[in-house]
């Protein structure tokens, strides 16, 4: 049975009393973190090892990930007083030498008494002492098998586009249409949707799409239907066509990715 938060925080605060002397990260690191997974009620052998070995780094070297739960999460830990901005260079390193696969989705690093939790994600962060895990703990809701809890400034607009996209790739996907091309299909679709909901559409004078715009918060910009009628010069008195829809480019390294083309605006619509 799992525990409930009221236990989990209580038993946080235990481990937070009994390690507040932990400093040597060779010598007291095991015992740390398999207590710390306890507050859990999760035994740490279950899910993660220690020192799991990372081939094939850089210079043909190898690495040692601390603690490692595939898929889910990379410890890198310091002993105390030493640089957490060094330790989370290293575990992004190993981050990129891992299968795909297995890449996890959260990376700690700590030195006993700070933490840094990182989801890789959602982008978001947790800095705090190990004196105030108990107020924390629910960062580590993941340990439980508990997913993350939406964050409360995200808009329902936001949420209903992730189910959309989530459906429409099952769907695509359940006919074999996948791969590369159905992956770039999703980030022209979603950028599209973005530009649309954020009113970045410039309109010609008949209507038809010319170029996209940033508009200022707050603010219509020239596609909005209020202001339609204005055109857009580019000094000419005529419509600048400088993003028209267009087949992405290629440059001499190799397609770009997905996503770069997104930002670029270059790739909408595209075959």
């Amino acid at each position: 049975m799992r525990l409930q938060w009221s236990e989990i925080r209580a038993r946080a605060a235990a481990f937070s009393e009994r390690h507040k002397q932990a400093r040597y990260e060779k010598g007291e690191t095991q015992t740390f973190y398999n207590d710390f997974f306890d507050c859990f009620g999760v035994s740490r052998r279950q899910v993660a090892t220690y020192e799991q070995r990372v081939r094939n780094l850089p210079g043909d070297k190898q690495g040692f990930i601390d603690l490692y739960w595939p898929g889910t999460l990379i410890v890198e830990q310091k002993s105390a007083g030493l640089d957490l901005k060094k330790a989370s260079n290293q575990a992004l390193d190993y981050y990129d030498w891992l299968p795909e696969k297995d890449r996890p989705r959260y990376i700690l690093t700590c030195d006993f008494q700070r933490w840094h939790l990182l989801d890789l994600e959602e982008g978001r962060e947790w800095r705090f002492l190990l004196g105030d895990l108990k107020n924390h703990v629910e960062a580590f809701a993941f340990i439980l098998g508990v997913q993350p809890r939406l964050n409360r400034r995200q808009s329902p607009a936001n949420v209903k586009a992730s189910q959309l996209m989530g459906r429409l790739h099952q769907a695509l996907a359940d006919t074999g249409y996948g791969g590369h091309d159905l992956e770039v299909l999703l980030v022209r679709l979603l950028f599209i949707m973005f530009a649309d909901d954020t009113h970045a559409w410039v309109l010609g004078p008949d209507g038809s799409w010319a170029r996209l715009e940033p508009a200022r918060p707050g603010k219509p910009g020239r596609h909005h239907p209020n202001n339609s009628k204005k055109r857009s010069s580019d000094g000419r008195g005529q419509l600048s066509q400088s993003a028209a829809i267009r087949s992405p480019s290629r440059s001499s390294s190799g397609p770009a990715s997905a996503m770069d083309r997104a930002r670029s605006g270059s790739m909408l619509l595209s075959a």
